[in-house]
This record gives C-alpha cells, sequence and structure tokens, in this order.
C-alpha cells in the first residue's frame, strides 16, 4: 500500500471500549495501546520518516444546531481576536459554507463528504455523525487523514463519557472533567502530537 494511500484502522481493547480501573496509570497505557493499533505499517514508516515534528493545534465539539459543546487546545501559536463564541460561529459558519459548496460543485460523487482542507499552514480535519455531532481537529500539515481518529473520539470517549452519563445533559456545554482528561490523554498520545512544532 502507498503512504500516501494509507488509511488509519480502528482499534479496540477487550470490549472495545476505554474503561476507568481507578489506575491513572493503566488508563494512560489503554490509551497509548489503543493509539497505537490505530496505525498501520505503511503509516508508521510515514511517521519514522518525517524530519519535521507534527503536532495538533486544537478541537472543537459542534451540535447539530451549531452550539460549541467542547473546545480543547494544545499548540495553537495565534489566537483569533475576537472572542471565543464569535469564533465558533464563525467556524461553524465557515463548515456549513463549504459543506455544501463541495456537495454542489463536485464533478464526482462524494460518498464520505466533506472530510478535510488545508492552507499553506495548516489542515483541518472533519467528521459528523449521523446524529449531526460534529468534531473538527486542525493539525500541522504532514498529518494524514485523521477521520478514524475523530471516529474514535466520538466513540469511545464522547459517548462513553457523555451520552452514557447521566449527569451530563445532551446539547449543553460539556463540563466533563473525566471526558475532558481522557481527551487530552488521547490527544497527547497520538504518534504525531508533539507539543511544538517545527
Amino acid at each position: 500500500m502507498r503512504q500516501d494511500t494509507a488509511r488509519w484502522t480502528g482499534f479496540s481493547t477487550g470490549g472495545g471500549n476505554i474503561r476507568d480501573t481507578g489506575d491513572s496509570c493503566w488508563t494512560e497505557w489503554a490509551l497509548a495501546a489503543q493509539v497505537v493499533r490505530t496505525l498501520s505499517a505503511c503509516q508508521w514508516t510515514f511517521l519514522r520518516n518525517r524530519k519535521r515534528k507534527m503536532t495538533v493545534h486544537n478541537l472543537y465539539i459542534f451540535d447539530r444546531n451549531g452550539s460549541c459543546l467542547h473546545y480543547g487546545e494544545w499548540n495553537r501559536k495565534k489566537q483569533a481576536g475576537i472572542s471565543k463564541e464569535e469564533e465558533f460561529k464563525l467556524m461553524y459558519g465557515m463548515l456549513f459554507s463549504i459543506r455544501s459548496f463541495c456537495s454542489k460543485m463536485s464533478p464526482l460523487d462524494m460518498k464520505d463528504g466533506f472530510l478535510t482542507f488545508q492552507t499553506s499552514k495548516y489542515k483541518l480535519h472533519y467528521y459528523e455523525t449521523p446524529t449531526g455531532i460534529k468534531i473538527i481537529m486542525n493539525t500541522d500539515l504532514g498529518v494524514p487523514n485523521a477521520k478514524d481518529i475523530l471516529h474514535q473520539i466520538y466513540s469511545t470517549l464522547y459517548v462513553e463519557y457523555i451520552v452514557k452519563n447521566p449527569l451530563c445533559v445532551l446539547g449543553e456545554q460539556l463540563t466533563s472533567d473525566l471526558f475532558t482528561t481522557r481527551l487530552d490523554l488521547y490527544i497527547r498520545a497520538l504518534p504525531f502530537f508533539s507539543p511544538r512544532a517545527a
């Protein structure tokens, strides 16, 4: 398989979900082990051969109505210069427009829809669930298609710690410290994550 067409593969541990055993060391190890399983041999070669460090800049989670449920930031060097509320509205509006543009103007059948776009400085990865939850991650240009990683964030973190949590009200801003901690551990365990990008 060519490196530029290699795709992320899914992962599972035991029952397929991350479970909190009360042992933080075990949990961190389990998260790291799950990330390792998402990489194909081609992508390990691709990552080993990269001389320039890669990183994750930030991540947004929106509901189907455009409300930002969660925002996480790791290595963002430049702020938007506007309030977070305005930034969230701008991001969601841009995504709504570009999805509509891609679906209408594409000369080919788009089975997966809009997945990613990139500028000269960063790459935006997009994933939408059937229920309308949208996860957006901005990364370095060298990061491959992160569709399956965003799917895992939804299925093993959002579903487990938000949807199945009776204390969390769906449609409201996420206030679960456990979800935030597990998401941070997951992002930092990704093989392309670096605290500082070159």
